[in-house]
């Protein structure tokens, strides 16, 4: 084991008994420089052992998801490299379904300026996209969960019936072999109907969402509707088996 993965383990420990760590905490914890201690950061964040936060790490939850708000506050730079990958296989003239989500949240910073039409239930998502002329926002209506920002009514969802979406980009918070799973039932129910109303479906799920043992409970999407996966390593031998044989997965070339 090398001297930074040693570090790295205690580090860890350390985020099970604290919650979470600044910078500042891990430099004096270990007498290590900053630009070590970002180093170290970046590591646990691009591997999927912790999340990052505005000045140090927080521990995984795997046991239950926050909710949005205090999803905002974790600055990964992984979740802007998948919105990168996910931006990709947006095409001009386009319209696109985006569901609430802290990494699609980040793709629809990345969208703006682009001539395409985004129909979403999330508040950020469309609040995102105000600052430019394009692309064009279409908020679905309905009640407002506070808690995660998005909206719902089943005369929305009924609408859904009127689009044709090139694509419908998800997050998720547990991805197992029944499918992608989210917290709410009044979101997961609008994220379905998109899904049906789209010729594709892009998925965005990080290595620590598979098989996750969180409160997820609302199925949003099967395995085989998936057709695009957006994560940040390869995808195990066996999680491959859940999938179609048409799945197209994309994940960051990085150095180690």
């Amino acid at each position: 084991m090398t001297s930074q993965e040693k570090r790295l383990k205690e580090i860890i420990q350390i985020l099970e008994q604290k919650n979470q760590l600044t910078t500042r905490e891990i430099m004096k914890e270990f007498g290590i420089s900053f630009d070590t201690a970002r180093r170290d950061i970046i590591r646990l964040t691009n591997t999927g052992r912790a999340v990052r936060f505005h000045g140090g790490l927080m521990k995984l939850e795997h046991d239950n998801v926050p909710g949005f708000s205090a999803r905002r506050q974790i600055q990964s730079p992984l979740k802007k490299q998948l919105a990168k990958l996910a931006l990709e296989f947006i095409r001009s003239n386009g319209c696109y379904f985006v569901s609430s989500s802290t990494t699609l949240l980040q793709f629809c910073q990345l969208c703006q300026g682009m001539n395409i039409t985004i129909v979403t239930n999330s508040i950020d998502n469309a609040v995102q996209m105000l600052t430019s002329d394009y692309p064009q926002v279409i908020l679905l209506g309905g009640a407002l969960n506070k808690e995660n920002h998005y909206t719902y009514s089943p005369e929305t969802i009924n609408q859904l019936d009127n689009y044709n979406f090139d694509m419908a980009l998800f997050g998720t918070s547990r991805l197992t072999d029944q499918g992608a799973f989210v917290v709410n039932g009044t979101d997961a129910a609008t994220n379905r109907k998109a899904a049906q109303q789209a010729q594709s479906r892009l998925l965005v799920a990080e290595k620590h969402k598979f098989a996750a043992a969180n409160s997820s409970p609302h199925r949003i999407l099967k395995p085989d509707q998936i057709d695009i996966l957006v994560t940040d390593q390869p995808v195990r031998k066996d999680y491959q088996n859940w999938f179609g044989s048409g799945l197209t997965v994309r994940y960051p070339e990085r150095s180690n």
